[in-house]
């Protein structure tokens, strides 16, 4: 190009079929692209897709070794083509624009063929187990986002030249308002996204970037490029389009490694949700491997020796469904079973021929009251993880960590979670708040649904919390398989423990959250007391147990 200043100029058109693709429209003229700014427009696409590429990879290996999610984001980066913004930032820096426009649509047309190829490559020594998917029609629109404008520039360039000057004129502040706008209401809109930014993230999206920058520029160096050729070219080398990037962990991860490897934070009802899709097909799976029914004799053992005998369905039945068949009164007071001898679960199925106790909260037995005490406390536990996971606001970060064995002796249950607050002192406003959503939840008359899983299955539910998913292989181990963990779901909400649990959350009634100790700087020991649903007593009564709750539980044993 003998005239480096005479370079046309762009139209930047906000609205586009992607929300990444800002559609430009050139207004240069067509004697602008001479053969040197093709063969260096071929010369990017090879640097970006074979040396880039690898260098993305790289990357990803070293510094993101202990998250396979993470790599697979930086990875589909670097195989994407160079993105729309590269052309913005090319006329503003002073590059060559022709040469820009022309580098960004080749490497979206090579990205049909070259996407493919290194995501069934490089790509499958990331994610071995997956099939990534490559969005053609995304490529495709964003081609067409290209070329179609290109056409319309050159058109307006030979049928209106005072137009395409007076564009010109007025692209680079429009270019540099667009670009401020992005970056103003991307971060504000993002903000909370910040706290997931760990340093190793940013380091390897850092270097990448800047990779991507010298790569080109040394490139084009070699080659002996002019300067706004060698600075066009690191811009559309580093510059990548990462909507493509987005959309293909989207449509090739299921929740929730996709918005992990795009770095945005998940909501609890996003979590949530994630969890109780992976129990319902686990729970439809199990019941789907019963062939036909078969019947039980299960015999109940009411309080005064006598014997009731019902005939149940083997593998459905539970000892709810038995207590449904004898009398509602019994129905309602019932928090949980002994079944030959073993506490059970009031909505666990019962597999075999067995003999049925159910246990209420008062009964005459020491033993008994023992296991009924333990469960109600374990259920609590369970119930106030439920809450306080839902209780905070969705830029503060929860993340359940465990819940000690039940221990009546304490004055409390209690459960761990991590928070992302700095020296946060829980006010008693604090506390009463926690309480009474704690109330309010126990009121909704939730059951106690639990399922026995296989431990791979329990790791893909909780993949998003580490602690569970450090915790799910050492209970494992304790289980009769070597492989089992029970889980329990409450309304929306599912957790891990070993059980047995009551049968309902109704059971519960009044409660408070007398008090959080700070373990260390993110954990927190949320600790609670409560009294079964049919045990009143008056409020003096009520305060002496909740000054003993208010002790810090020296528990700290996973369930």
């Amino acid at each position: 190009m003998d005239d480096f200043d005479d370079r046309g100029s762009l139209e930047v058109e906000v609205a586009s079929s992607h929300p990444d693709i800002a559609s430009v429209q050139y207004v240069g003229d067509t004697k602008d692209f001479s053969p040197n700014t093709n063969w260096t427009g071929s010369f990017n696409l090879t640097a970006g897709f074979l040396g880039y590429t690898q260098c993305a990879y790289g990357l990803a290996k070293l510094l993101l070794a202990n998250n396979v999610a993470l790599q697979l984001g930086l990875f589909v980066t670097g195989c994407s083509p160079g993105g729309g913004g590269s052309n913005l930032w090319t006329y503003i820096l002073g590059g060559n624009l022709h040469l820009s426009v022309t580098m960004t649509f080749l490497s979206t047309l090579a990205a049909f063929a070259m996407m493919p190829f290194w995501t069934m490559t490089l790509g499958r020594l990331i994610f071995a187990e997956g099939h990534i998917i490559v969005p053609y029609r995304n490529i495709a629109t964003l081609a067409g986002g290209l070329v179609i404008p290109l056409m319309v520039g050159l058109l307006i360039r030979r049928l209106f030249p005072r137009v395409a000057d007076c564009l010109a004129k007025a692209l680079k502040p429009l270019a540099g308002i667009f670009i401020c706008v992005i970056v103003v209401f991307g971060i504000y809109a993002n903000l909370y996204m910040l706290q997931l930014l760990d340093t190793m993230v940013l380091l390897s999206a850092t270097c990448l970037v800047l990779l991507g920058y010298a790569f080109g520029g040394v490139a084009a160096a070699l080659m002996r490029q002019s300067w706004p050729d060698a600075l066009t070219i690191a811009v559309e080398t580093g510059i990548q389009n990462t909507g493509i990037a987005i959309f293909i962990l989207r449509v090739t991860l299921e929740q929730p490694e996709a918005d992990i490897n795009t770095v945005v934070p998940l909501r609890i009802d996003e979590i949530r949700g994630r969890r109780m899709a992976i129990f319902d097909k686990e729970y439809k799976r199990q019941q789907a491997l019963i062939p036909r029914l078969e019947k039980i004799e299960v015999t109940y053992e009411e309080l005064n020796d006598e014997k009731v005998t019902l005939i149940m369905n083997k593998g459905i039945s539970t000892p709810y469904n038995c207590a449904q068949h004898i009398n509602e009164q019994l129905l309602k007071r019932s928090v949980v079973a002994e079944v030959n001898g073993e506490v059970w679960d009031m909505h666990r199925a019962i597999t075999t021929d067995c003999t049925l106790k159910l246990l209420h909260m008062k009964p005459e037995d020491l033993h008994q009251a023992t296991l009924v005490n333990k469960a109600f406390w374990r259920s609590c536990s369970f119930l106030l993880g439920a809450v306080v996971e839902s209780t905070f606001q969705d830029e503060i970060s929860v993340c359940l960590h465990s819940f000690p064995p039940a221990n009546v002796r304490s004055g409390s249950f209690v459960y761990d979670v991590q928070l992302n607050l700095k020296d946060w002192v829980p006010s008693q406003n604090d506390l009463r708040q926690i309480a009474a959503a704690f109330q309010k939840f126990v009121r909704q008359d939730h059951i106690f649904q639990r399922l026995d899983v296989d431990s791979s299955v329990a790791l893909k539910m909780f993949e998003d919390n580490a602690f569970k998913t450090e915790q799910i292989p050492h209970i494992a181990t304790k289980s009769s398989t070597g492989r089992s963990i029970t889980v329990y779901r409450v309304g929306d909400h599912i957790d891990i423990s070993r059980g047995p649990m009551i049968a309902s959350s109704s059971l519960v009634g009044r409660c408070s959250i007398p008090a959080i100790h700070k373990l260390n700087s993110k954990l927190y020991r949320f600790q609670g007391v409560a009294l079964p649903s049919e045990i009143h007593i008056n409020h003096f009564a009520f305060g002496i147990l909740e000054s003993r709750a208010r002790k810090l539980a020296k528990s700290c044993k996973d369930t």
